[in-house]
């Protein structure tokens, strides 16, 4: 009897226990770890649980503003006539702010937006 190890004395020879040891083989070592780490690894794996449903509920929330991002296109940019420094400062700013408007150049500084 005196050659088996309680647990509780297992335990209080932990300290004194060398490295090489069979310790992943041990019932008593394999026995504390498990005691040790349950708890945490099953509140862990709630946790998880939880966050795959609200990532899951997210990814349902902003489906069809994730596909409209995907089909979106910048608009075209405005291409000024060489040598009008007007024409080239106004395409400057108008491609600078990305606005999605038809414009065709009627005259020199004569821009018409739309269709009218």
């Amino acid at each position: 009897m005196d050659r088996l190890k309680t647990f509780d004395s297992y335990v209080a020879d932990d300290n004194e226990m060398n490295l090489e040891s069979n310790k992943p083989n041990d019932n008593f070592y394999m026995l504390k770890i498990n005691c040790k780490h349950k708890q945490p690894i099953k509140a862990l794996c709630e946790d998880l649980d939880e966050l795959l449903v609200r990532i899951a509920a997210f990814e349902d929330k902003y489906v069809i503003l994730k596909q409209k991002l995907d089909n979106w296109t910048p608009p075209s940019l405005y291409k000024a006539i060489k040598g009008d420094e007007v024409d080239a400062l106004f395409a400057y700013h108008f491609n600078k702010a990305q606005l999605a408007l038809p414009v065709k150049r009627v005259g020199p500084g004569k821009y018409m937006f739309g269709s009218k």
